[in-house]
């Protein structure tokens, strides 16, 4: 995706974004250097370095750390070689995930997470700069939540349950903002998988490979689920929305970003300007730009700089 991500970025508005890990941070790397000499068009890019994930990592191309040291000696490494940021994923310690927050703090450089085993007032506590989609991967309420260890839920229940306006989310969006950690809605990944939501636009269908064109067609006609599992989705949709709007009523600072994976036709560009539609929908004004207090636009990605 180095040829196709940034041109789609720059066609859909996006002058500068941040990988938010990487698969190939060689790659990534001298992406940015050819853009930044004029070589490819593209966005100013904030390069991440590769994911750190703990010892059971989701997909084969995230090498699994081995403990703090491993953690702290990979930001090291990867802080002399060009990556400005870092990103923490859904199996890490808490141990790893110090280890690595004290590590890239020490360059001058930030990290963000999307977590699982730990939860968000953990990481907050910890250091961590900012998490990843928003309030629905938080843990810390499923019921079988064990320290250092992902809920079979990963976060859902723990977002059905906690209401805005109670002291569950009072109490952790007052901890997020007392240690200064950001959150990073990633709303147009989450509508893709939910039912009863408007169709991509013409313009979006034309730019997806026949691969996730098709992928998309055949989740989108699919037989409609049993209603109470739409109606969850649509809920929990809504709850995240509402989440966020509290957050920055609050005083929080909000990303936001795609997830452009091109997973339900999630794509660099098309996908920002949908999460703007979406923050509109949850209450924002994109025409008053006094409503977005402490917004910034920084799109959130899964691997590389594309799909």
């Amino acid at each position: 995706m180095a040829f196709s991500a940034p041109r789609l970025y720059l066609a859909g508005g996006v002058t500068t974004m941040r990988t938010t890990g990487s698969a190939q941070p060689d790659t990534d790397i001298d992406l940015k250097r050819v853009i930044e000499s004029g070589g490819l068009p593209g966005p100013h890019l904030d390069v991440s370095g590769p994911y750190l994930d703990g010892a059971a990592p989701e997909l084969m191309e995230m090498r699994p750390l081995q403990g703090a040291d491993d953690a702290g000696e990979t930001v090291n490494y990867w802080a002399t070689r060009g990556v400005t940021s870092f990103k923490a994923y859904t199996h890490i310690t808490r141990d790893e995930l110090r280890a690595a927050v004290q590590a890239a703090h020490a360059h001058g450089l930030k990290i963000t997470g999307h977590l699982c085993s730990v939860t968000y007032e953990e990481a907050a506590e910890i250091g961590i700069d900012d998490l990843e989609h928003g309030f629905f991967v938080n843990t810390q309420l499923d019921p079988d939540k064990k320290p250092d260890t992902c809920s079979e839920s990963q976060g859902q229940y723990t977002l059905e349950h906690m209401l805005p306006g109670s002291a569950e989310a009072l109490h952790l969006i007052r901890t997020l903002i007392e240690h200064h950690v950001a959150v990073t809605s990633t709303l147009p990944v989450f509508e893709s998988g939910t039912a009863s939501r408007p169709p991509l636009r013409p313009e979006v269908m034309a730019v997806l490979t026949p691969q996730a064109r098709e992928a998309y067609l055949y989740r989108r006609e699919r037989p409609p689920g049993k209603a109470d599992h739409t109606e969850r989705d649509l809920m929990l949709l809504r709850r995240d929305m509402d989440l966020e709007r509290a957050f920055v009523a609050a005083g929080g600072l909000l990303l936001a970003g795609p997830d452009p994976t091109g997973d339900g036709g999630v794509i660099p560009g098309f996908g920002d300007q949908r999460g703007i539609e979406l923050l509109v929908e949850a209450g924002f004004s994109a025409a008053d730009k006094s409503a977005w207090p402490s917004l910034a636009w920084t799109p959130d990605h899964w691997m590389n700089t594309g799909a």
